[in-house]
């Protein structure tokens, strides 16, 4: 009897212990109080020339955060259609989907089924770090607890803001508003219902359905998720009939990011300087940088140097010819060694102000800056 008594006693202890140990293993992995309630993700910092434009962008993700009031409402509906259309009547999790993707799961021996609401990938983009990437039950243990500290910490409309802004929509675009100037050069604000419903299609796998690269699959579900709207009533089905068959049109980004690469790096310089003192992370902050460049100037300026410089270095190589022949100079080597370079900064002449700025032939091939480096 003394036995058996002794055997329950030191099982029990046991099981405790491991009890305890994946309890500690578990909370070890999520985000604290403070965490939840100051969620500031990265977004990207902006560099504009005097005559506002955006000439450079700084950061670790290319996104830029915007409020949910200026979503179109299209792309709400899109992504609640079709990634969780109980989102407004669950508390993080959707119980109703647990057993069906646990019965699918032990089939398959594997996690072929998620249940996953908007809420948890929330916690997911927020917390990847604590929570993990590995597709396991601890895992999926941690972000259900993240998700109801979530629900129980934010409304459901900012629940939502976070989880457009925070999403990952392939070719390094997070956020909705990332995503439609990536694909359609626009504003999310300006988006159609397609365009919003190609973007939300991304969502499950921003390479499998890319429309640069799988345009037939991009299409497909696209379709998909239009017709998720008119299951939920979203969409009439005449408006349906007519979205689908739009046809495939996505736009390259443009405007003048690159346009004076000397001088924003010159400035990205100065302000990685400046940061610790300003108490601020200029690539992960989104920051506006306002400059004294004007476009014009800069243009005017590249234009020039461009027309002139293949006669500067037809004249430099025919000057050293005689040089290069006596010196059985390689063609390869003796184009290389003569290169002519270049350095040209315009200056305000009332205040200092930098207008325009060139500190070499090429950037790409050389990032020293002859205008304000050379000595």
């Amino acid at each position: 009897m003394k036995t058996r008594k002794r055997i329950f006693w030191i099982t029990s202890g046991v099981i405790l212990l491991i009890f305890v140990g994946f309890f500690f293993v578990l909370i070890s992995g999520m985000p604290d109080l403070t965490e939840l309630e100051n969620v500031n993700p990265a977004q990207v910092t902006r560099i504009f020339s005097q005559d506002d434009k955006v000439i450079h962008e700084l950061f670790v993700y290319n996104r830029v955060w915007i409020p949910l009031d200026l979503i179109p409402d299209h792309v709400i509906k899109a992504a609640l259609a079709t990634e969780d259309r109980d989102f407004f009547h669950h508390w993080g999790i959707n119980v109703k989907h647990i057993p069906r993707a646990v019965w699918v799961n032990l089939r398959s021996l594997g996690f072929r089924q998620g249940f996953s609401t908007i809420t948890m990938q929330v916690a997911r983009n927020l917390f990847n770090k604590k929570i993990g990437f590995q597709r396991n039950i601890l895992r999926k243990l941690r972000e259900i607890l993240t998700a109801i500290q979530i629900e129980r910490t934010y409304s459901k409309e900012e629940i939502l803001e976070m989880y457009l802004n925070l999403s990952y929509f392939g070719r390094g675009a997070y956020g909705i508003q990332s995503a439609a100037k990536k694909y359609f050069n626009k504003e999310v604000s300006d988006l159609t219902p397609e365009e919003g419903a190609l973007l939300i299609g991304l969502l499950k796998g921003p390479a499998i359905y890319s429309p640069i690269r799988h345009p037939d699959r991009a299409v497909a579900r696209r379709n998909l998720v239009l017709h998720n709207m008119v299951v939920c009533n979203y969409l009439s089905q005449t408006e349906y009939d007519s979205l689908k068959q739009t046809p495939l049109l996505t736009a390259t980004e443009e405007g003048v990011l690159g346009i004076a690469p000397y001088f924003t790096e010159y400035v990205r310089q100065q302000l990685n300087a400046l940061q610790d003192s300003l108490n601020v992370n200029v690539y992960e902050d989104g920051l506006r940088v306002y400059t004294t460049l004007h476009t014009a100037y800069q243009a005017a300026m590249d234009s020039a140097i461009r027309k002139h410089m293949p006669a500067l270095q037809e004249r430099v190589m025919e000057h050293l010819k005689e040089w290069k022949e006596e010196n059985e100079i390689p063609d390869s080597v003796f184009a290389e060694e003569t290169e002519v370079q270049i350095a040209f900064i315009a200056l305000d002449h009332r205040n200092g102000h930098i207008l325009a700025m060139v500190g070499g032939r090429d950037f790409e091939k050389s990032k020293f800056n002859r205008a304000v480096q050379a000595k």
